[in-house]
């Protein structure tokens, strides 16, 4: 028996992990530094900030750091059509039909490269700085202690989309499907990965310690130009994160397969190593896994969420489905509906409502539960947030989960 676990970044906000709203703050207020050829000098632009008023002005929502470095990918493809000054790209299609409204976002290419890796540095330097660095300390002993429990009773298939090893930090025993080199790097092995009868930690949108090989004169026919491999610190892996070639998507447009995965083109960017062999994985622990825990998962990945809502359908009355979330609201505004105080997207809604098996998951009670058990027993459900989960009802999820 072998149990699978979702991870989302909810699962990490309590050991110190920020917010998307967080991050998008920090990626925002970085300033980008441009070399002026002419006055010998440095120039700072705020081009991120820029570009995301000019995004909030056309959105119903504000936009997070995903969508900035979708749009700064797109602007980046597109500078080879707009520029006059730039050589053509020719697998752009739609290129062919508009133009540019402001030339201004399309034709300073140095400024929209500096805005990508700034994007990426940020986001980097934010989580081993904020809590990977100093993991784990005293404070977090309740999220440790939680994974090495559930681990020692049976191997976990863990999937997180987190870019952090806190997890790999908790658990004692798992497989490391990464071999050491004669370089300082580990290369990915796949038969490993699939082989091992240890729990496997998998991270589907990649961590701060992956990175590119610093050469590949022996094995450039076997492997991928934008497979990965890990690095045993954050510094020696972000070293090779830069100033190198960037995939494209079949369509043209520029899809960075690299070792922070993230915008709105992530089905574009599985397609090298160790990322596609993670959802061969996700793909076979869903069918063949009856038991299920998903943790602060937001449900903003569409790919992600089609493949979890197949879970029910596949184990039936033989699923074991534990979910924990946060009801952010206070408790006297708890609403059964939850369109009525707008605090659950549409996406996690219609995931509870399947892992129920019920039309409304939260019944007709006005009273807040901080615990929800569906009808035939086989899906609980934590509003309480992922600290108070473990430290109340951490023995309960356990038995549940292998009962």
């Amino acid at each position: 028996m072998r149990i699978t676990a979702f991870v989302g970044a909810g699962g990490m906000v309590e050991i110190g992990g920020l917010t998307t709203e967080e991050l998008t703050a920090k990626v925002k207020a970085k300033k980008q530094s441009i070399f002026d050829v002419t006055a010998r000098v440095d120039v700072e632009y705020n081009f991120i900030e820029k570009k995301d008023k000019k995004l909030n002005a056309n959105s119903s929502h504000l936009c997070s750091f995903e969508e900035i470095l979708h749009v700064l990918e797109m602007l980046v493809s597109y500078h080879f059509c707009f520029n006059l000054g730039a050589p053509k790209n020719p697998k752009l299609p739609l290129a062919h039909f508009v133009k540019p409204i402001d030339y201004e976002y399309f034709s300073n290419l140095p400024l929209l490269l500096e805005a990508k890796r700034n994007l990426f540095k940020v986001i980097a330097d934010e989580i081993n700085e904020k809590y990977m660095f100093n993991f784990p300390k005293k404070e977090n002993e309740w999220f440790s202690l939680f994974w090495k429990n559930v681990s020692k009773k049976c191997p976990l298939d863990i999937f997180t989309l987190n870019y952090d090893d806190c997890i790999e930090k908790s658990v004692d025993f798992y497989e490391d499907v990464y071999i050491s080199t004669e370089k300082n790097f580990c290369k990915f092995d796949f038969s490993r990965l699939v082989a091992t009868t240890l729990s496997r930690i998998m991270h589907v949108h990649g961590c701060i310690l992956y990175g590119y090989p610093y050469t590949r004169q022996s094995d450039f026919i076997e492997e991928d130009f934008e497979d990965l491999c890990k690095f045993s610190t954050y510094e020696e892996a972000q070293k090779t994160w830069f100033y190198r070639s960037t995939n494209t998507a079949q369509s043209g447009e520029e899809a960075i397969m690299g070792p922070i995965i993230t915008g709105l083109r992530k089905t574009d960017k599985l397609l090298c190593e160790p990322y596609s062999s993670y959802y061969f994985l996700l793909h076979n622990a869903i069918l063949q896994n009856s038991r299920l825990l998903v943790i602060g998962y937001s449900f903003g990945d569409n790919h992600v969420n089609n493949l979890l809502e197949k879970f029910s359908r596949i184990h039936g009355a033989n699923r074991k489905i534990v979910i924990i979330t946060l009801f952010p609201l206070t408790t006297d505004q708890w609403h059964p509906e939850p369109c009525v105080n707008d605090w659950l997207k549409n996406e996690n809604y219609s995931f509870f409502v399947r892992c129920f098996k019920e039309r409304r998951p939260f019944g007709w009670s006005l009273k807040y539960k901080e615990q929800v058990i569906s009808d035939d027993g086989c899906a609980h459900l934590y509003l309480c947030g992922f600290r108070k989960a473990v430290e109340q009802y951490s023995q309960s999820i356990i038995d549940f989960l292998f009962s």
